[in-house]
């Protein structure tokens, strides 16, 4: 016997009073499913398929593991060359800081040198210096206005009388004349 449910009353449409509605009595009793036997070759079959998944899914990962592993040691790789790097740069640039306090340091003396050498020259030499800053271009040219500035030998002083030349030798400037021709010879 079908249990009675307390379910509300509802109105009818066409007598409009309330009547108790009726439950449903079920058509059929539920049945527990039966069980299905598979075949053998379908459940080998599908098997087969999973176990291959299920191996292309692990190699999959394995593949992506190894690949998040190379790309971390690349990046450790990276930074430690980028720290080596940064320490190079910072011990060169201390250098180079060093190095072009000492160049300047050189440049200084040198140009202290071709101030005094300058100042050493006559003043007609001196006028005809090259207008440069160039440290090494004036030392160049102060190299050959040494020889400018610097007076002949046997030539008087300013202030002192001009002696006459020493008259030659009797005879010897004959025997001179003659050795001169002789050495102009071989050279024709």
């Amino acid at each position: 016997m079908p249990e009675e449910t307390d379910v509300p009353a509802a109105e009818t449409p066409q007598t409009g009073t309330e009547t108790e509605a009726e439950p449903k009595a079920s058509p059929e009793p539920v049945k527990e499913p039966e069980e299905r036997m598979v075949p053998y070759d379908r459940f080998q079959k599908v098997n087969e398929e999973r176990k291959a998944l299920k191996t292309e899914l692990e190699r999959a990962r394995q593949e992506h593991a190894d690949r998040e592993e190379e790309s971390q040691r690349r990046r450790d790789e990276a930074a430690a060359q980028h720290e080596e790097t940064r320490r190079k740069l910072e011990a060169l640039e201390a250098e180079h800081r060093a190095a072009v306090e000492e160049l300047q340091r050189f440049r200084d003396r040198a140009q202290s040198a071709v101030e005094a050498r300058l100042k050493a020259l006559p003043e007609k030499v001196r006028a005809l210096a090259p207008e440069t800053d160039d440290v090494l271009v004036m030392d160049a040219w102060l190299e050959k206005a040494a020889v400018l500035g610097e007076e002949p030998a046997g030539s008087p002083k300013p202030g002192t009388p001009k002696s006459p030349a020493p008259a030659a030798p009797a005879g010897k400037g004959k025997r001179d004349e003659e050795a001169l021709r002789a050495q102009m010879s071989l050279y024709r």
